[in-house]
């Protein structure tokens, strides 16, 4: 997992979300809360929690980032497991083995609003 620490469109910082329990470290109401180009991603007790949120974040729009009928022409390959570029804005891609099935789970996810 990429850490977006130095991706200055990710933000984590202490905010006051109304949270009705208090946290060690913060005041009451406040959370460490992860942001994407100022947008919500998440909330978290801990620095360490949300920046995990925005590394997770940054990864699921990797995945994204591919096209659903490039996912769908893959299927037609009669393969068990597949080599998939994965490739994000300024990092370096990584190459992944992945089974048919993990491919049908991402080609689902990505075409969530297809019919």
């Amino acid at each position: 997992m990429k850490s977006t620490i130095d991706d200055n469109r990710y933000t984590v910082a202490r905010e006051y979300i109304g949270a009705p329990e208090e946290v060690a470290g913060l005041r009451t109401g406040e959370r460490w809360v992860a942001r994407f180009c100022g947008d919500w991603v998440g909330s978290a007790e801990s620095r360490p929690a949300a920046r995990a949120l925005a590394d997770t974040h940054y990864d699921d729009r990797t995945v994204q980032a591919y096209k659903y009928e490039e996912l769908t022409d893959l299927l037609t390959s009669t393969s068990d497991t597949f080599k998939i570029k994965i490739t994000g804005d300024g990092v370096e891609s990584k190459w992944l083995n992945i089974t048919r099935d993990q491919l049908i789970t991402i080609r689902h996810v990505v075409g969530v609003d297809k019919p």
